[in-house]
């Protein structure tokens, strides 16, 4: 008797001693024999097998909905990645020394591009919610929450590789997924962030196009669609996608739980072309509080103009000087407080004065009002002039030369003279309100006593200073504190001479720097860099 003839028990009682090996041959001997152990075959698949070795993984893959079809008849878990539990994949996110990857179903459909398999495993209640292992390479680039630095896997959710994997963007398959309430792309990253951090323009658009798009999405640290914004070289594309999400409802001046907003992101991290458009968008300038810094410190400190420099990369240098210069102009006429205070000390016409040695920039914030009385305020809580706390030892340009230990010399003040003559025009002091404060020539008259009379500062504020900035009364008590110091005492007689002197229609020396036409700033092709 051959085995074809004996009663069907028979054949499937030996197909249970099989594995899937022996089963998948046997199903192969005849059609008759298929219908038999093809069951056996998948039965045993689904009771007996690893769970990384189920076949719905390769139906998935392969595009083969029979095959689907039939593992679920026969009870296969269509939510299964073949791992222990979904708490390993989230655990294992932080082990490179495991390669193996785990991924569901509508994972591999989604990455595969086989829309009718992801149809299907919607219609019968798949979950969107799966996290899945080393499919891919990608990584949550959180802007506001950094994920921990030994992070090696993100636990990508389907919508995730609709997004970004499996060739051109498959609009059908990502409303599919969207439609059927995909919320998440991982955990605590909804769709629209997760596109958005690349970015993948198409799939921007198209989740922006859903009747249920939230605009007023939030994440666990507070952070909005346009938080999650990373800024590419391509500037107009960038630019492009903030006014996608500004027109849709995002609001512009969201802030994150750490008191962010997209705008102060950009000042801080240097990205100036974005942050202009920001501005130009609506965005709000006026939060101070960030990171110790106001917004126009924030803006001073993080230009690169001088790394620029220092580089040879002269036409760089032009570009971010204009860029800043626009930024501080647009920053302070939506709100930005040209007097707040740095570390509580420093107020940002003193930054401008000593790290950007541009007159034009000073002269836009002293346009705005910023003062030069106060600009700084000293260990001992007490006010100081700004032109005062620049000739200081501890405050001022000589304390930020590149080397400290070599005695100051004209060279050192070259840089900052064209800005000098713009605060002496503005009438910045260089006298104190009374004779127990420090004033500015009471700090250069001391540092040239020191050193053997090197004059050169006292020479140039002879030169430029007028009685906008000291009182004859005050200079005269100077030369008498200074009686005896040789040319010291010479040049406070000019300056007494002059002030004494001088009238209503006397005016400084026009300063080129000042009235000369600047450039008008359009957006650079590219964001630009200096590294």
């Amino acid at each position: 008797m051959t085995l074809r003839k004996l009663p069907n028990e028979m054949p499937c009682l030996i197909g249970a001693y099989c594995q899937t090996g022996q089963l998948g041959s046997l199903s192969l001997v005849s059609r008759h024999f298929h219908a038999l152990y093809n069951p056996c075959l998948y039965k045993h698949n689904i009771l007996y097998d690893k769970p990384n070795k189920a076949c719905v993984f390769w139906a998935a893959k392969k595009g083969s909905l029979d095959t689907l079809k039939l593992a679920f008849r026969y009870g296969a878990d269509l939510n299964s990645t073949g791992a222990p539990s979904e708490g390993f994949i989230r655990t294992s996110a932080y082990s490179a020394l495991d390669p193996q990857t785990y991924a569901a179903p509508l994972h591999l459909a989604a990455l595969y591009n086989h829309e009718h398999i992801v149809k299907w495993l919607l219609e019968k209640g798949t979950r969107l919610d799966v996290p899945s292992r080393n499919l891919c390479g990608c990584k949550d680039l959180r802007n506001v929450r950094r994920l921990p630095p030994d992070w090696v896997f993100t636990p990508w959710y389907p919508v995730h590789y609709a997004i970004f994997h499996g060739g051109p963007i498959n609009e059908s398959i990502l409303n599919l997924l969207l439609k059927h309430g995909a919320m998440y792309a991982t955990e605590d990253l909804s769709p629209i962030a997760d596109a958005i951090q690349e970015p993948r323009e198409e799939a921007i658009d198209i989740i922006l196009q859903q009747d249920d798009f939230d605009p007023n999405y939030r994440d666990s640290m507070g952070a909005t669609a346009l938080h999650h914004l990373v800024p590419r070289r391509e500037v107009s594309k960038t630019c492009a996608i903030i006014k996608k999400l500004i027109d849709r409802g995002v609001p512009i001046d969201a802030k994150a739980n750490g008191g962010a907003t997209i705008f102060t992101i950009m000042v801080h991290c240097a990205h100036f072309p974005i942050a202009i458009e920001l501005l130009n968008a609506g965005a709000d300038a006026s939060e101070e509080v960030w990171y110790e810094r106001s917004t126009i410190t924030s803006i001073i400190l993080g230009n690169g103009i001088d790394e620029a420099k220092k580089q040879g990369r002269d036409q760089l240098a032009k570009l971010l000087t204009q860029e800043q210069r626009e930024l501080i102009r647009l920053a302070i006429k939506r709100g930005a407080d040209v007097n707040g205070l740095f570390t509580d000390r420093f107020r940002p016409v003193y930054c401008a004065l000593i790290f950007l040695k541009d007159p034009k920039c000073l002269k836009i914030m002293l346009d705005a009002g910023a003062r030069t009385e106060d600009a700084v305020i000293d260990r001992h809580s007490n006010a100081k002039g700004l032109l005062s706390a620049f000739f200081d030892e501890r405050d001022g340009y000589l304390w930020h030369r590149d080397d400290r230990t070599k005695p100051g010399n004209e060279t050192d003040l070259e840089p900052y003279k064209a800005s000098l003559k713009l605060l002496l025009k503005r009438g910045a002091r260089i006298d104190a309100p009374s004779q127990h404060q420090i004033s500015a020539l009471d700090e250069i008259c001391g540092r040239a006593a020191k050193g053997k009379e090197n004059t050169y500062e006292l020479e140039f504020l002879v030169k430029y200073a007028t009685n906008q900035n000291a009182s004859v009364g005050y200079v005269e008590e100077l030369m008498k504190r200074n009686k005896g110091r040789g040319e010291i005492q010479a040049l406070l007689g000019q300056l007494y001479t002059k002030l004494l002197n001088i009238t209503g229609d006397d005016e400084i020396e026009d300063d080129d720097e000042e009235d000369s036409d600047d450039e008008p700033y359009s957006t650079p092709a590219f964001l630009p860099r200096c590294c």
